[in-house]
């Protein structure tokens, strides 16, 4: 009998973390052996070269193996193939289509072939952004009745934003055209009215506070009495939030989908489902000024992606000679590229205070972090840094602690092992 063989293999995730670490080397090692000789296929969510794809899936299989054999990977880098895109669109299929149509004859079978199962994925992803649709429609709509019939001195809650928490309602606001904007005061001391926009489905009442007749708004010290009177009340808000964090985008909004289609929405509503790097970000953006003056980025920091090139001019031309007492320049010029990044900067928790007596890495890592966050007219920070600050932040501020304690009553995480060794 002779052995049936694939034409052609499509990655979805090629550009995650699974991929990255496990994949790619199981690939590397197939060509090795000459069991991999079809095209590959990457798809993600990145808006990447397949360039990009060859130097990852390289540094992967450096990380996994150690030596790379140049002359077995030259022949796996020649098999790659990447479409960036999301896998819930239209315009991805359609796009890897074009990237398999040189195959499509050998795809052919008689149990069916690709291109039928990717008009399938197709379809199903038309009925699930259709359901989404309506979905959504159908929270704004229940938004939209319960706030129609809200009166003074009812208590609602508003789920997210600078405004979130207890309000009372002190007008409900009903234009001519049956449209509701009430007009509120917040557990915050802010007053101003509210719209559909401002919840995610519907706004049940709560309580009630007993108000005077008249009620200025405007006015500060009213607006401390009603917070005050809200704190008091004994009215309690809908249950906390849940956190999710993710490593990968695609992984982060697929579960907040499914919790969607499971559970009913006031209960999917509660669900913050994100990045890790999204997660840190969210942070050192809400208290980085928090943090110690040393390791405090300025407000209007901006992202940044250093390469192996970046970090190669940094630690042999920009750094310079470290002082006398912590190393020599060939001490410097010894530490790996990958070394410096994964171990130096960003591999453990950053001192309140800095390296008290630093190695010549640990100083080069010092000086890269100071240049980043205080030389020049910006702060520039990568995701990892991100990282970093956001671990830091949290060590040392037990108010930044708290916050996220009274917030979130549980915490999931995708990649629990991945997670540990950050």
């Amino acid at each position: 009998m002779s052995e049936q063989r694939s034409d052609v293999l499509v990655l979805f995730g090629a550009t995650g973390d699974l991929a990255h670490k496990k994949i790619f080397p199981a690939l590397y090692s197939m060509v090795k052996r000459g069991s991999l000789t079809e095209p590959v296929v990457g798809i993600a969510y990145d808006d990447w070269t397949v360039e990009q794809l060859v130097e990852r899936a390289h540094d992967g299989i450096e990380g996994a193996l150690g030596k790379v054999d140049e002359a077995v990977f030259k022949k796996l880098a020649g098999l790659l193939r990447y479409v960036s895109g999301d896998y819930r669109s239209q315009e991805t299929f359609d796009k890897l289509k074009e990237a398999l149509d040189g195959y499509r004859e050998a795809m052919a079978c008689h149990l069916g072939d690709v291109t039928e199962y990717l008009d399938l994925q197709s379809r199903l992803t038309a009925a699930e952004r259709v359901a989404a649709v309506a979905g959504s429609a159908r929270r704004r709509r229940a938004a939209a009745e319960d706030l129609a019939r809200l009166r003074r001195g009812d208590v609602i809650h508003v789920p997210t934003g600078r405004r979130s928490g207890l309000a009372v309602v002190l007008d409900p606001g009903i234009d001519p055209d049956g449209v509701a904007r009430p007009l509120v005061a917040t557990e915050g001391r802010w007053a101003g009215r509210l719209s559909v926009a401002d919840f995610r489905g519907p706004v049940p009442v709560l309580g009630r506070l007993k108000l005077g007749k008249v009620t200025e708004h405007r006015v500060p010290k009213v607006r401390r009495d009603l917070a005050s009177a809200l704190a008091s009340s004994g009215i309690a808000p809908p249950p906390r939030r849940i956190l999710a964090i993710s490593f990968k985008r695609d992984a982060a909004t697929n579960l907040a989908a499914r919790v969607r289609q499971r559970c009913h929405r006031s209960h999917a509503g509660r669900l913050d489902s994100m990045t890790f790097d999204a997660f840190a970000k969210s942070l050192v953006d809400r208290f980085g000024q928090a943090l110690p003056e040393r390791w405090r980025p300025r407000p209007d920091y901006e992202l940044m992606f250093p390469n192996d090139t970046a970090f190669r001019g940094f630690l042999f031309q920009d750094v310079g000679t470290p002082p006398k007492a912590i190393g020599s320049y060939a001490d410097l010029q010894a530490i790996s590229i990958k070394t410096f990044e994964r171990s130096l900067l960003v591999g453990s928790p950053l001192p309140v205070l800095g390296w008290p007596d630093p190695t010549v890495g640990q100083w080069a890592a010092d000086r890269f972090w100071q240049s980043s966050l205080h030389e020049g007219k910006k702060t520039f920070l990568s995701f990892p840094m991100i990282g970093r600050l956001a671990e830091l932040l949290l060590r040392v501020n037990p108010m930044a602690r708290d916050a996220l304690r009274l917030t979130y009553s549980h915490l999931f995480m995708d990649e629990f092992q991945a997670m540990l060794a950050m």
